[in-house]
């Protein structure tokens, strides 16, 4: 049965996941390269012990998590500390090296639309990634690793719109079709967004309120993975990306008391 493989799929992914990862750290390297290295080679490209179809299934409900996970870190607060001029630095960082990228990649013979789709993912840090490591070398809290962590704020909020932008070009119509198709896109996700924060304002303090009283410790995780399964359902069947409503569902939980917990 499909879902049984799914489940061995998992098995097989976190089984190599875990192996790799500490093969990685005992040759003194992150274990997030061991992590990526048995990705590819378990997964469909070469040995081929997970299906692709499980790939594109748990790659999906991953992006979702993890860009949940990231708008629990970006709270309009800590929007408000970063200042404009690392919030203009960030943009210009992004968008100087799409530009660049692109017109590397067009003068290789890239069509405009995987050019502008290259940019994109060349611009962007994996914060996962940069947080480890300055973490491990006790580097988090200088002024380098201020600097840093501010700059993946910037390109963590540009994730989605990036994201929104690659699934329309990669329908492969005009420059038209494609205008038109990101105004609809963008006309829906403005009305789904308000609908979000409303929710959020207020239902969700009520219902945390009452997850606070009950002094249980599996709530926050439960309202966490609901709140983002549930927001992750509402803008895919909107038609929009369900890294969308993920995203949304976690910059409308980062003000709340439980958000430190729901990290955890």
């Amino acid at each position: 049965m499909n879902e049984w493989r799914i489940i061995q799929d998992v098995v097989v992914l976190l089984a190599a996941a875990g192996v790799f990862g500490l093969l990685f750290e005992r040759l003194r390297q992150s274990a997030i390269i061991g992590h990526l290295v048995a990705g590819t080679i378990v997964g469909p490209a070469l040995l081929g012990l997970v299906a692709q179809d499980s790939v594109s299934t748990l790659a999906e409900l991953g992006v979702a998590l993890l860009l949940f996970t990231i708008g629990l870190e970006i709270s309009w607060k800590r929007f408000r500390e970063l200042g404009l001029s690392t919030i203009v630095a960030g943009n210009v960082q992004i968008l100087a090296t799409m530009v660049v990228v692109a017109c590397l990649a067009i003068g290789s013979g890239r069509t405009w639309q995987a050019a502008i789709v290259l940019g994109g993912i060349v611009a962007l840090s994996s914060t996962a990634t940069v947080i480890r490591a300055l973490s491990e070398k006790a580097e988090l809290e200088s002024l380098h690793g201020r600097a840093s962590l501010a700059i993946l704020l910037v390109q963590d909020a540009a994730v989605v719109p990036l994201v929104l932008l690659a699934t329309f070009l990669g329908t492969g119509g005009g420059l038209g079709q494609i205008v038109a198709s990101l105004s609809v896109a963008a006309i829906k996700g403005l009305v789904l967004v308000f609908a979000l924060i409303v929710v959020g304002a207020f239902l969700m303090p009520r219902v945390l309120s009452a997850a606070a009283r009950a002094h249980n410790r599996e709530l926050p995780t439960i309202l966490a993975v609901a709140s983002c399964l549930a927001a992750t359902f509402a803008t895919h069947a909107a038609g929009l990306s369900p890294a969308l409503g993920a995203f949304v569902a976690g910059v409308v939980l980062a003000g709340s008391p439980m958000a430190t917990l729901m990290r955890a």
